[in-house]
């Protein structure tokens, strides 16, 4: 690689005398230049050597063939890496491959290295390590070591007729207890080079890193998680993050911290430190990493608006902007949000919510209320209400005309139940999102409907009476119900902006009822449920309301106070929520023929102890399943098998417990039974017993290949 180099301009006056600065050729400063320049000492021997072999394949125009390199194991516990270069004559070796700071390579960027020092890398380790040139049918073996006055020495060994392709190996022993840590630098050094290396003594598949959008020199990773830049160049990956160059822009700010972004440069452009570890900021390499990230932002912002210009209408276009940011560019968010970047036959379409300044407009947000508010795990499907001055342009938005003024909030609210889950689950495995997440109920004139139809860009606001009102069951109707003939009761208020935890009062609101219907009560003293908060009561209910993928506020619940109760009981189609929930779980659990599931995950959940995590390891192992410990594995894997959702079914267990419903289904096996098997599969396998957690599935290939042994010789 070409080094930046420069000539300085020299004035001088009244100058005596001078001289030069010098290099002591000292132990002390060869194991600096050795040992002390590596942070990462096995990450550098093995990347500085790959290095090296990468640019001898390059001489040789070899680029097409692997170099090779083995890896340590507990059997042959040394590192060895093997090129097909040109190899070294004797001179190369004496006078070039010894000598810190001289290079062949300065002279073009066709070559990584420069600087005359990866090749001593290996001193960072070992005080002496083996070196073999295969040049022009003889093979020389030479021995670089320290000696006694702490100076690297090289010594030939022997030379010999050999008709083997020419290149280099090097190679040194490995203590015991870093074996393992060279497989694991393997897959950091070698992630971005072109033609991985053929690896011998350990298994070591390097995946191409995934990118979820490319250009020729720049890439996002395919990650959830936000991250930072790196230049890749010549083969290694140097990170972006630590960057020192001054950044005004925000959008350049953003890509280089918080965009997993690779960037490829063209060897020569960026100045690497010494170790090649980080990159060096002079003035420079700054220069030329801020002009690839202007590159990079106009080459962005083009393709996010070469999408954007054959939309049909301005709402499909805002709502693709939308999508474009949250989808495939969410990483760029930080260079395409508020940046005003996106245009449509000339308009600018500006941020993703649209400020509806009319004042005789009414607007209504119906959405799915976020999980917090309900201390649930279960994403459910209650929908909040809230007023706003404006609109969020998603594929997922539907907007109404309020053209009547009864049953038009519940027909929102039908809409988004109505509508299809999408998208990603979360860890209980229910879905984040539906098809319709966010209804807009707007009223006002024809006149400014239709003029917010012109602004929105939309081909029409339909009225809300164009959905047809579902009929309600005598258990699930609608607030707004009131007959003349009707009692006025205390109706539990769905609304959570009208509730205040420290006035319990609040949860409630007078209504008329119409007794003689029927429905769903609680006893209620003070406002208060059992002598409970009602939110908090409630809460636990709609858990189970959730895990049945019903939505408790479709419920009227009457807050029935001890006057009242003897008079709905006299009605005879009066339910407690506790009865009504006891007859809808045990409905939900019979029609779903989810007894045994029950069991069984129940069972799952109890071995799920430090054993069951060992369990786990041991199921994804290649063994043997006519032997105990396969046999075992393969039984729970079945069992596991045939229940999808542990957790989930495991709370409805739970739910049944706590309503007093018992359980007739019977299981495939019992905790008790795993336990009492596993412990006996232990003592044929005494070293699993002495596993911990800690780090077990570092440990994977060890457990196996002791379980396998012991299946050959004992079982």
């Amino acid at each position: 690689m070409i080094t930046e180099t420069k000539t300085n301009v020299i004035e001088r006056k009244g100058v005596e005398s001078e001289g030069k600065f010098q290099i002591k050729a000292t132990g002390k400063a060869f194991r600096i230049l050795s040992d002390g320049l590596y942070s990462d000492k096995i990450r550098a021997i093995m990347r500085e050597l790959s290095c090296n072999a990468y640019d001898a394949h390059v001489s040789a125009n070899n680029l097409d063939t692997q170099f090779v390199i083995h890896l340590p194991n507990r059997l042959e516990p040394h590192f060895k890496i093997r090129d097909y270069g040109v190899g070294l004559s004797h001179d190369d070796i004496v006078n070039v491959y010894t000598t810190y700071f001289e290079s062949t390579k300065t002279d073009s960027n066709e070559f990584i290295g420069c600087l005359g020092l990866g090749s001593k890398s290996p001193f960072s380790y070992v005080d002496s390590f083996s070196i073999v040139s295969f040049f022009g049918g003889e093979k020389r073996v030479y021995n670089a070591f320290i000696n006694e006055e702490e100076t690297p020495t090289i010594a030939l060994m022997a030379t010999t007729k050999s008709d083997e392709a020419n290149g280099l190996e090097v190679s040194f022993p490995v203590q015991a207890n870093d074996t393992h840590r060279f497989e694991e630098k393997a897959y950091a050094v070698f992630e971005y080079f072109k033609l991985k290396p053929k690896f011998l003594g350990a298994k070591v598949e390097i995946e191409p890193v995934k990118y979820v959008l490319e250009s020729s020199n720049w890439a996002i990773r395919e990650t959830q998680y936000r991250g930072s830049a790196n230049a890749i160049m010549g083969n290694v990956c140097y990170s972006l993050a630590d960057f020192s160059g001054d950044i005004e822009d925000d959008s350049m700010r953003n890509l280089i911290h918080s965009v997993p972004i690779d960037i490829v440069f063209p060897i020569g452009e960026l100045e690497v430190a010494a170790s090649r570890e980080n990159l060096s900021y002079n003035k420079r390499t700054i220069a030329n990493v801020k002009k690839m990230l202007k590159q990079m932002i106009k080459e962005i912002r083009e393709k996010a608006n070469e999408k954007i210009k054959d939309c049909g209408t301005l709402w499909e276009a805002r709502v693709l902007a939308y999508e474009i940011v949250q989808g495939e560019y969410k990483h760029l968010k930080g260079v395409l949000e508020g940046q005003n970047i996106f245009e449509w036959k000339g308009t600018t379409l500006g941020d993703s919510y649209i400020k509806i300044d009319n004042k005789e407009l009414g607007i209504i947000c119906f959405a799915p209320k976020s999980n917090w508010r309900r201390r649930s795990n279960s994403t459910g499907t209650i929908i909040s209400r809230n007023d706003t001055t404006a609109i969020q342009t998603k594929k997922s938005t539907r907007i109404f005309w309020a053209d009547i003024n009864r049953g038009s909030h519940l027909r929102c609210r039908q809409v988004i139940l109505d509508s299809e889950p999408v998208g990603e689950k979360d860890y209980n495995g229910n879905y984040k999102e539906r098809e319709v997440n966010s209804v807009y109920l707007v009223s006002g004139s024809k006149v400014d409907i239709e003029a917010l139809r012109v602004e929105l860009g939309v081909d029409t606001i339909p009225a809300i009476s164009t959905i047809e009102k579902k009929k309600n069951s005598s258990v699930y109707k609608t607030a707004d119900y009131n007959p003349k003939n009707a009692t006025r009761l205390l109706i539990h208020d769905t609304d959570d902006s009208n509730h205040d935890y420290s006035v319990p009062s609040t949860y409630w609101h007078n209504e008329k009822v119409k007794v003689g219907d029927g429905g769903v009560y609680v006893n209620i003293n003070r406002y208060k449920i059992h002598g409970e908060h009602p939110y908090d009561y409630l809460n636990r209910m709609s858990e189970i309301f959730d895990l049945m993928d019903k939505d408790m506020d479709d419920l009227v619940i009457v807050g029935a106070k001890d006057s009242v109760v003897g008079k709905l009981e006299a009605e005879g189609i009066w339910k407690t929520l506790e009865v009504y929930l006891k007859e809808e779980l045990e409905a939900y659990v019979k029609d779903n023929k989810l007894s045994r599931k029950i069991k069984d995950a129940c069972t799952i959940q109890s071995f799920n102890t430090n054993s069951g995590r060992i369990v786990k390891l041991v199921m994804d192992m290649n063994l043997d399943k006519t032997k105990p410990c396969g046999k075992f594995a393969e039984r729970v894997k079945k069992m596991r098998a045939s229940v999808k959702d542990v957790e989930t079914l495991v709370k409805v267990g739970r739910a049944m417990n706590r309503l007093d419903i018992s359980n007739t289904g019977k299981g495939t096996g019992t905790a008790i039974d795993l336990h009492a098997e596993w412990d006996k599969i232990q003592k044929g396998y005494p070293l699993l017993e002495d596993v911990d957690s800690w780090r077990i599935d570092e440990r994977k290939k060890y457990i196996e290949e002791y379980i396998q042994a012991l299946d050959m010789v004992k079982f």
